[in-house]
């Protein structure tokens, strides 16, 4: 007798697609010629774990097995319940165990390893689905030579397209677009089909045009791992490119950054990178999706203030940190070609001459005759000024040069583009703080669309490569046949210099220059954002820039006293000297330590004082009531000594600076 239950079982296994590679493996286990009896497969929420294992439960079943299973999402069994539903008499059969959503019932691992699953016949197999890496527990006492860890790659390629084929899309702009989007997702891929069906096509503007999708995402691919109390940690994590303490804590005052970014990485949707914590692609990007919709003002108050945190930071050295400024621009024309993170599947490389050959992409872009006879000596005289990107196969896919002209060499002025751009530069600016970018190119299908990938990668190696910290001016080699060109130029505002242009086999390669502004770069980028928010940003000369020429008064040392265990206030302060963020806070440590020491005498007036600077502010961090009670004096008595020695110390500095 068909059931409804049997009926949906078979439209779900007509609706599987792929997986070839682990179904095999299965296969070897049920056959007999593997020795695993446990399978951990493991992926982030969305990657098709639970389809795996029905359609894993199906391939046991036609083999002849017999079926338990325990879904985490269902409550957590006791140990006898545990026993009753996987164990049960022995059986001439095979048995299949499978435990889905394992991630909420990990605490069940000891009494599974040390009393239920030890007790299966011989012909057993556990599959194990959760979000997160193995634990341990699965990889010693002997469990690891009967188990094997299967992580869930993204469905790509013809998998993904026979995948968006079954639910309808075809045509090859929008599976592409879909594919692009889902970054390997089945049920994105899947969700991402029903609304392009619904509404004809998939559009522009990805998720921000289809809301409750976004909201679905959320939902499935964070379950109940999100709380109202994070719901601004959570947010500034979408908005930002990767967060950590530092930048939590400064972007949400009152909000303890270390125990938000520990919950952050506590999130299975989460990923830590060294330092740094990130999101899973697919998440960020629904949950920014939600808060654009759901908390429009909200979302732009706390990207500004992620926006206001980056750029001091990038100000204060860490140049690496411009992608992540980049990051918050959202207009497609503008990050089609400033800095940004690259895919994985590329790299950046040195140049070689031999790379220029027989590349169609760059007869296409640029020819072949003067363009490239001169574009090999720019390769073979200058390679610390070209980068190339290649993907996994070690192809070209792109290449730039960027020369300084503050450190320009002479073989620039032999270069047909480059000697009219340096003479005009010399000419105008006389400090030499600008940027020649004489190629910038995408040898990939994205070239000459908004949707390169290979751009922001090269321009962000670019500019750390030409050793100026932050150029005020470039002059941009824009292909008038380039829509997305054209449009970057206009939308950032550079303006045409003709009488630079030049021609290349009867291609035409403009010159446009653009003022990034007082503040240069990085401060036309921080301008994006805020241009984007309708807001006009802090003036250049407020902002405590590194190498600002700042004023530097007694408030400054009690400022630098005040923030001491903050390294990020310590490197935005004049008193801070350096390139990097550690480098400008060990500096102002390293003033406020001798000023300490030289600042008071023998005498035990002298000795105390010296103390109360000590406790308070050079030792562990502390309270006042604390700091007083440790030097054994009254509230009042630590108060009116504090005021003195700050003051001591603040005239110390002073007259070190003065006299160093």
């Amino acid at each position: 007798m068909n059931t409804l239950a049997a009926r949906m079982d078979q439209e779900d296994e007509r609706r599987f697609v792929g997986r070839t590679r682990e179904l095999a493996l299965v296969d070897e286990v049920l056959a007999g010629r593997s020795p695993t009896n446990v399978l951990v497969v493991h992926g982030p929420g969305g990657i098709g774990k639970s389809t795996l294992l029905r359609q894993v439960r199906r391939q046991a079943e036609r083999a002849g097995w017999e079926t338990r299973a325990i879904d985490g999402r269902d409550g957590l069994p006791t140990t006898t319940e545990l026993e009753e539903r996987l164990g049960g008499e022995e059986t001439d059969q095979g048995r299949l165990v499978l435990l889905d959503t394992y991630e909420r019932m990990t605490s069940l691992g000891p009494q599974l390893r040390g009393r239920v699953l030890p007790g299966l016949p011989d012909r057993s197999l556990i599959v194990i689905a959760q979000r997160g890496n193995p634990d341990p527990g699965w990889l010693q006492g002997g469990w690891e030579r009967v188990t094997r860890a299967l992580p869930l790659a993204p469905v790509t390629g013809e998998e993904a397209r026979a995948l968006l084929a079954r639910d309808g899309v075809t045509d090859d702009r929008t599976s592409s677009d879909l594919m692009a989007w889902a970054g390997g997702s089945p049920l994105a891929l899947t969700l991402g089909a029903a609304a392009a069906r619904d509404r004809g096509a998939w559009g522009i503007g990805g998720l921000d045009a289809h809301v409750e999708l976004a909201d679905l995402l959320v939902q499935r691919l964070t379950e109940s791992e999100l709380d109202p109390s994070h719901l601004d940690v959570i947010t500034v994590a979408a908005l930002a490119r990767r967060v950590d303490a530092a930048l939590l804590a400064d972007v949400l005052p009152g909000v303890d950054g270390v125990r938000a970014e520990a919950w952050l990485r506590s999130r299975t949707f989460a990923e830590g990178r060294g330092t740094w914590v990130t999101l899973h692609d697919l998440v960020r990007t629904a949950l920014r999706a939600q808060a654009r919709a759901e908390r429009t003002e909200r979302e732009h108050e706390l990207r500004r203030r992620i926006a206001e945190h980056v750029y001091r930071r990038i100000n204060a050295g860490e140049t690496g940190l411009l992608p992540d400024l980049a990051e918050l621009v959202d207009n497609e024309s503008l990050r089609w070609a400033i800095p940004g993170e690259g895919p994985s599947d590329l790299r950046i490389d040195d140049a070689v001459p031999e790379d220029l050959d027989d590349v169609p992409a760059l007869v296409t872009h640029r020819g072949v005759g003067e363009w490239l006879a001169a574009t090999k000596a720019i390769v073979r005289d200058l390679p610390r000024c070209i980068v190339v990107a290649r993907d996994e196969d070690d192809r070209l896919c792109g290449m730039c040069i960027a020369i300084p002209v503050r450190d320009a060499p002479a073989a620039v002025e032999r270069d047909p583009m480059l000697r009219g751009w340096l003479a005009h530069s010399r000419a105008n600016h006389p400090d030499g703080n600008a940027l020649l970018w004489r190629d910038s190119l995408d040898l990939t299908e994205g070239h000459g669309t908004s949707e390169s990938r290979v751009l922001p990668l090269l321009n962000t190696a670019a500019i750390q490569r030409s050793g100026l910290p932050n150029p005020r001016w470039s002059y941009l080699p824009i292909d008038p046949a380039n829509a997305a060109a054209v449009e970057f130029a206009a939308n950032v505002g550079a303006v045409h210099l003709p009488e630079l242009d030049v021609i290349y086999d009867t291609k035409v390669q403009q010159c446009h220059l653009l003022d990034h502004g007082p503040g240069g770069m990085f401060a036309g980028y921080r301008g994006a954002v805020y241009a984007e928010l309708g807001l006009t940003p802090p003036p250049v000369d407020a902002d405590a820039d590194a190498g600002a020429s700042t004023e530097v008064t007694a408030d400054t040392v009690k400022e630098a006293l005040r923030t001491l265990d903050r390294p990020l206030e310590l490197a935005r302060s004049p008193l801070a000297r350096g390139q990097t963020v550690a480098e400008r806070a060990a500096t102002v440590r390293d003033l406020l330590a001798a000023a300490t020491e030289g600042a008071f005498g023998d005498a035990p007036a002298e000795r105390l004082l010296h103390d109360v600077i000590v406790q308070r502010y050079l030792g562990p961090p502390t309270t006042h009531e604390q700091t007083a009670e440790r030097l054994h004096v009254s509230r009042s008595t630590y108060f009116r000594h504090l005021g003195v020695a700050v003051d001591r110390v603040a005239a110390y500095a002073l007259l070190s600076l003065r006299d160093g």
